[in-house]
C-alpha cells in the first residue's frame, strides 16, 4: 500500500488500527464526535443491505473527484440508495458509473422527469443510475444517488466530479458506518486510512476558486441520470452460453436465447 504521509494530513486523519468494535459501527448521532466546523463531505443512511466500501477523493484546487465503490449483501438485483452531502455551494457536474465491467457517462436531464423515468426502467429490469437533490441547509446540499441493479458479489464503482465552494479545509464525514479504505489526494499529498468518525483534511486556500463556476450542475431541477441500459450479452453470446449450459440442439438454444433477450434477468438467463 502506498502511503506518502504529510505532517500536516497525518495530523488530521489518522490509520485506526485494529478491528472495530460493533458498538463503533452502530452508534447513532447523539453520541457521535461533533463535526469539525468546515466545508463537508458526508455519507448518510442507504437502502437495506447497501454498503459503502471504499471511498478515494482527490482535490486539485477546486475540483475534486470522488470514487465511492459500493456493494449489497442482497441475493437478488436490487435498486440501491445512498445519501451523499456535499459543500453548500459545491457544483457537481458529473456522473460516471461502472457497473459489471461496463462504464456509462450520465446526462444532465430534468430533475421530475428523470425521477420519474428511473423508477419506471427499474420496473423494466433495465439499468439506470441517478444523482438527485434532497435538500439543502447553509452548510451543505444533500444529494440522493441511485444505482441499479446491485447484487451481492458484485460491486459498483461511481465517480463523482464537482467544484468546491472557497474553503480551508474539508470535512470527510463517515456518517455512523466505517469506511474500511479511504484514499486521500490533496493536491499532491497522499494518505490510506481507514474512517469511523468526522475528520477535517486541510486544503491550499490559494488554489481554490480559480475554476469559473455556474456550470450546469445537480440542484432542484437538474438531475444527472443514466438511461442507457448496460452492455448485454449479444444474440451469439447468449447461444453459445444455452448451447454449452445445456448441451441442446440450436434450434432450442436460439428459444433461449430470444427469451434472455426479452428479459435478461429471468433465472434461466444470470
Amino acid at each position: 500500500m502506498r502511503r506518502s504521509l504529510v505532517p500536516g494530513l497525518v495530523a488530521v486523519v489518522t490509520v485506526v488500527a485494529g478491528p472495530v468494535s460493533a458498538e463503533t459501527r452502530v452508534r447513532g448521532s447523539h453520541d457521535r464526535e461533533r463535526p469539525p466546523a468546515g466545508s463537508t463531505l458526508g455519507f448518510g443512511s442507504a437502502s437495506p443491505g447497501a454498503r459503502l466500501d471504499r471511498v478515494s477523493l482527490s482535490v486539485r484546487g477546486s475540483r475534486a473527484t470522488a470514487v465511492l465503490t459500493l456493494s449489497t449483501t442482497a441475493s437478488t438485483p436490487k435498486d440501491t440508495s445512498l445519501l451523499v452531502d456535499v459543500p453548500a455551494g459545491a457544483e457537481v457536474t458529473y456522473l460516471g458509473l461502472r457497473l459489471a465491467g461496463t462504464r456509462r457517462i450520465a446526462q444532465l436531464a430534468n430533475a421530475a422527469s428523470a425521477h420519474a423515468t428511473y423508477a419506471e426502467i427499474v420496473e423494466d429490469k433495465i439499468d439506470p443510475a441517478l444523482l438527485e437533490w434532497v435538500e439543502s441547509t447553509e452548510t451543505t446540499d444533500r444529494l440522493r444517488l441511485r444505482v441499479y441493479p446491485l447484487v451481492r458479489g458484485k460491486t459498483a464503482e461511481v465517480e463523482l466530479i464537482m467544484t468546491l465552494p472557497p474553503s480551508t479545509s474539508l470535512v470527510l464525514d463517515p456518517g455512523t458506518r466505517t469506511i474500511a479504505r479511504v484514499e486521500l489526494d490533496i493536491d499532491g499529498r497522499q494518505l490510506a486510512t481507514k474512517l469511523t468518525s468526522p475528520r477535517r483534511i486541510p486544503l491550499v486556500p490559494e488554489a481554490l476558486g480559480e475554476a469559473a463556476q455556474g456550470a450546469p450542475h445537480v440542484d432542484r431541477q437538474t438531475s444527472l441520470f443514466i438511461d442507457m441500459p448496460f452492455d448485454r450479452p449479444t444474440r451469439e453470446e447468449l447461444v453459445r452460453a444455452a448451447v454449452q449450459e445445456r448441451r441442446g440442439p440450436p434450434r432450442g438454444a436460439i428459444k433461449i436465447a430470444k427469451e434472455c433477450l426479452d428479459n435478461p434477468l429471468a433465472p434461466s438467463c444470470m
